[in-house]
């Protein structure tokens, strides 16, 4: 499949205690869930839905939210918040972003020092920026 069926989730949205699991039952594949932004700031809400998402049986997906700030510090954050396994699909959202823009040279640093600490790949996630 191409375009598996994957939602986009944050703090900001809000679902039922059996969400997660009507969205399997309606084709879904997974949920990538806003892990962090910046160096410190944390989505209060992925580690209860992380469990609850791999519970449901959805492959789950973290990502990190750019800023300006330093790269180091942003991937060790992201790393520390997110807790992937083997499984967990780590990604870079990369969009505009009125508290400081990542620069497309940091997005590249970021997505080397995920890379060479997750052992695979790291995805870039984005929208208008990329375009």
């Amino acid at each position: 499949m191409i375009n598996p069926m994957v939602v986009d989730v944050s703090h900001y949205q809000t679902f039922e205690a059996d969400g997660l699991v009507k969205l399997k039952d309606a084709g879904y594949f997974g949920v990538i869930h806003k892990a962090d932004q910046g160096s410190q700031s944390t989505d209060v809400t992925y580690q209860q839905r992380r469990a609850n998402i791999i519970a449901a049986g959805l492959l789950l997906g973290a990502y990190h939210f750019n800023n300006g700030d330093d790269v180091a510090t942003q991937v060790a954050h992201f790393f520390k918040v997110a807790t992937p396994d083997a499984n967990t699909l780590m990604a870079l959202d990369f969009e505009d972003n009125r508290a400081g823009n990542m620069s497309l040279a940091q997005a590249l640093e970021f997505l080397k020092r995920g890379d060479d600490l997750l052992g695979r790949p790291l995805w870039i996630y984005s929208g208008n920026r990329m375009k």
